[in-house]
């Protein structure tokens, strides 16, 4: 169902199982966190597209171990951004074609500063393609379809709300039901699973509204629901 398998954590590291993925997640989350906290916007965000992937990962039935993928990918996922100018990554206002070739790169970034690690798989998968749409539209290996990893989808439909859900540089933030209207607009950009995943998590059953996420999922002091 998932495409990609838990014992990716440990190919390629050259330690057992058990003990090289405990120690390559330990390493990956410390290693992005000392990094991403130079930004703190940025960090914010991994962390709160952490929580709602995490959500949407186990409404679609993923192991636990899959879900921790899913959980440490949504902490990486944005790491290449560290490689672009602030002039550029703060700008307030619309960007150039120019600057957003500049931003639409920091996929490649992320996945170049992985290299120096045994990166599973799973991550590397997140990192370079959670920007891919389902449509083909995406960035930057313009996937689509089954072709996009579920693991990547599904950071990225969290990645989306989260950024129209909280204060940008270049916009206020959207009201949730003004966001999921947006989000609703471009169901092309999501598989219908992911896109069904992503509604029950946020309580969107049946077109009821309930606000906060399921499985004890706590929105933080820096919430991203309007």
């Amino acid at each position: 169902m998932t495409g990609w398998s838990a014992t990716s954590w440990s190919s390629g590291t050259g330690m057992p199982a058990i003990r090289g993925a405990f120690t390559v997640t330990a390493v990956l989350r410390a290693w992005g966190e000392s990094i991403l906290s130079c930004d703190a916007a940025t960090y914010r965000h991994c962390e709160r597209t952490g929580f709602y992937a995490v959500a949407i990962a186990r409404e679609l039935g993923l192991r636990a171990s899959e879900v921790e993928s899913v959980q440490l990918g949504a902490r990486l996922h944005d790491i290449g951004k560290v490689r672009i100018p602030s002039a550029i990554l703060h700008k307030e206002g619309r960007l150039s074609p120019a600057e957003y070739a500049v931003v639409k790169m920091h996929p490649i970034w992320g996945l170049e500063m992985l290299d120096s690690l045994d990166c599973p798989s799973a991550i590397r998968a997140i990192v370079r393609s959670h920007h891919e749409k389902w449509d083909g539209s995406g960035y930057p290996d313009r996937l689509r379809g089954e072709e996009i990893p579920l693991a990547a989808a599904i950071i990225g439909i969290a990645d989306v709300y989260d950024a129209l859900t909280t204060c940008r540089c270049y916009r206020p933030a959207l009201p949730r039901r003004r966001a999921l209207l947006e989000m609703q607009l471009r169901q092309s950009w999501w598989s219908p699973q992911v896109y069904a995943a992503f509604g029950r998590a946020l309580g969107q059953r049946a077109g009821r509204h309930r606000s906060g996420l399921q499985y004890g999922l706590r929105i933080r002091a820096s919430g991203a629901l309007a």
